[in-house]
């Protein structure tokens, strides 16, 4: 079970991705918003200049009929809005109004141009209700479905959900939350409602103190800066607020029984926000708005789930449809194809509650600690081979941790390991955390299972299995790739520009040998040039690759993670068969299989054979009764 840092922090991730989404929109109505009020602001002028007189127009001028020449051109104008409005799917109200105003024969001057303002306002306020409601229903949507990976991510174990439909969504959007029983299409309409109004006033005023068209227009782009920061500050908050709506359902589908608190933390968090940061309530008391964010508008908060010891066990045992264990490096369209709507479920591994219980009183259990203990046996369940599963849960008992605080370089001996668990748990800049656990008894079972090979006097399985064919397929393996390497130097020896387009060579060192020539290409360049694009990768990605190649080549390819080039692969030769690169390799492709996807896909990639025979390897131990 994972702990409070990781659910928060994963959760906060879920929660910047929705305002991340939220400032585009938010961005989408900044222009619309511009646009809109520099048309309302050139018709004001425009209007103006045509009826003004003596740099004016007085409110008496403005409520002046149009002219019949003036009626006919503004008649036309509507008939236009008309048709704008239905391609907009514009409120029927509006529509009916611009027909009205059609059919009329007398209209004022400033009943004209104020008609021309509102249906410029109710294009934005369409276009924001749409671009808005798109939003949160994808809030809604997306929300759900990645708090669902993330939980079943976190707890390791996936079942079957089904994503919000249409109608859950629509029922969810025209609920209202505040205390004014407003949902948010309700106050876009309320704001629209405002601007024109505020706009419709501050023309009429400005008339009636015969005020010039700059300062009309001026206090119209105040109305307009005010409209635009409410819409901003709607789309922060309903976004807040429909993604505590999303994770409450994504809750109660996956059993979440208590939740907590996340806030995020600056200086722009308010002192209610901080002092509830980290609480902690059951679901039963979850209200958005009220118990849980938004606490105010523009509010950044959140939830996480909140588990306590003992809540794995229940959710797995709750009655809800075969359960699997999820992989930790399960990406999340993996996860929707395998969960999402009954997808296939090939190469994952079903819960089953033997393996739900976990047992704190064996030997892994004491001697590391129940947190430790559970970490290890969170990445064994979450393990994408079924195989190396069951290898673990067969020899496990068999592992004796003889030092859990080992000072000094971890080793394993028989079937007794000596590590240090509290600097295993941290991970290292090349290996991850518990790699180390499982690297020792990688080696511990692969001596336990010496028997299950050939008798050719060899002490682990990875050397009697086929008569030492594991090391032999990792030498020869490493082998073809240099061999490779070394083909394509030797038939471009004479064209070194293609050794700097390659990177084997400096532009500076072609051009001496191309001056003075003397340049033979030698099986160490080949070598070279393999190590370099090892190190090109990080090493977390080549941490376990290096000790491999450094064994398959005694040293001739070293990256700097390993045993070294010495005698250490020298002295572990027995009978012809290199057990030293043998069991190092073991223990590398357990540890990767079980703590590191990116090591483990590097090994896949340059070593593919080698791995293919380890997992045959497993299939085997696996196999025994």
């Amino acid at each position: 079970m994972k702990n409070s840092e990781y659910w928060r922090g994963r959760f906060s991730i879920l929660e910047n991705a929705a305002h991340i989404q939220a400032n585009r929109c938010i961005s989408d109505l900044e222009r619309i918003y511009q646009e809109t009020e520099q048309s309302v602001r050139t018709e004001i002028e425009s209007w103006y200049e045509r009826f003004a007189a003596n740099n004016g127009v007085s409110l008496f001028e403005a409520k002046r009929l149009l002219t019949t020449g003036q009626l006919e051109e503004f008649k036309w104008s509507v008939n236009q809005y008309i048709q704008a409005a239905q391609k907009a799917n514009l409120s029927p109200e509006w529509i009916r109004k611009l027909e009205n105003a059609s059919t009329r024969f007398h209209i004022g001057r400033l009943e004209a141009i104020q008609l021309q303002i509102q249906q410029q306002i109710e294009l934005l306020y369409g276009n924001q209700l749409d671009s808005v409601d798109n939003l949160l229903k994808g809030i809604l949507s997306n929300g759900y479905t990645h708090s669902a990976y993330e939980l079943q991510k976190g707890l390791g174990m996936g079942w079957d959900i089904t994503a919000l439909d249409q109608r859950k969504l629509e029922t969810l959007l025209s609920r209202p939350w505040t205390g004014d029983k407003k949902t948010f299409r309700d106050r876009c309409w309320e704001h629209k409602a405002n601007l024109t109004t505020g706009i419709q006033t501050a023309l009429t005023q400005g008339l009636l103190r015969g005020d010039s068209s700059q300062t009309i227009t001026d206090a119209v782009k105040h109305k307009f800066g005010v409209s635009r920061y409410k819409a901003g500050r709607l789309v922060h908050t309903e976004t807040t607020y429909f993604n505590a709506v999303s994770a409450l359902e994504t809750y109660k589908d996956l059993d979440v029984e208590e939740i907590e608190i996340l806030e995020t933390l600056d200086r722009l968090t308010c002192e209610i926000c901080r002092d509830l940061d980290g609480k902690v309530i059951p679901i039963s008391q979850y209200e958005p708005g009220v118990t849980v964010p938004p606490f105010h508008p523009s509010c950044r908060g959140t939830t996480c789930p909140h588990f306590d010891d003992g809540d794995f066990e229940r959710i797995a045992r709750k009655d809800n449809g075969e359960k699997f264990f999820v992989p930790a490096n399960m990406t999340y369209c993996q996860w929707e194809q395998a969960f999402l709507g009954g997808g296939s479920k090939s190469g994952l591994t079903p819960v089953t509650v033997a393996k739900v219980i976990r047992d704190y009183n064996s030997e892994f259990g004491k001697k590391f600690g129940k947190d430790h203990y559970d970490q290890l046996r969170d990445r064994v369940d979450a393990c994408a081979n079924p195989d190396l599963q069951t290898v673990w849960e067969k020899y496990e008992g068999q592992i004796k941790v003889a030092d859990a605080n080992h000072k000094g370089g971890a080793y394993c001996s028989g079937n007794n390991i000596y590590l240090n668990i509290g600097s295993d748990a941290k991970g290292r800049s090349w290996s991850a955390p518990y790699a180390t656990t499982f690297h020792e008894s990688g080696h511990a079972i692969d001596g336990l299972t010496a028997h299950l090979g050939n008798a050719n006097g060899q002490w682990h399985f990875s050397s009697t299995y086929m008569d030492g064919a594991f090391p032999k397929t990792i030498k020869a393996e490493v082998d073809d790739w240099v061999k490779s390497v070394l083909s394509d130097m030797k038939a471009h020896q004479t064209d070194l520009q293609y050794f700097v387009q390659k990177g084997w060579m400096a532009q500076s060192t072609a051009d001496y040998y191309t001056a003075y020539g003397g340049f033979k290409v030698r099986k160490s360049y080949a070598y070279s040039t393999v190590q370099a694009e090892v190190k090109s990768l990080t090493p977390l990605q080549y941490g376990d690759l290096s000790d491999i190649l450094e064994g398959a080549t005694r040293g001739k390819i070293a990256c700097g993670i390993g045993h070294g080039a010495g005698s250490y692969w020298t002295n572990r030769t027995s009978n012809g068969v290199e057990w030293g690169l043998a069991t190092e390799a073991f223990a590398e492709m357990t540890s990767a299989t079980m703590t590191n996807p990116e090591s483990l896909a590097t090994i896949k990639k340059y070593l593919p054979k080698s791995y293919a025979m380890y997992e045959d390897m497993l299939k085997v131990i696996a196999s025994q009764p």
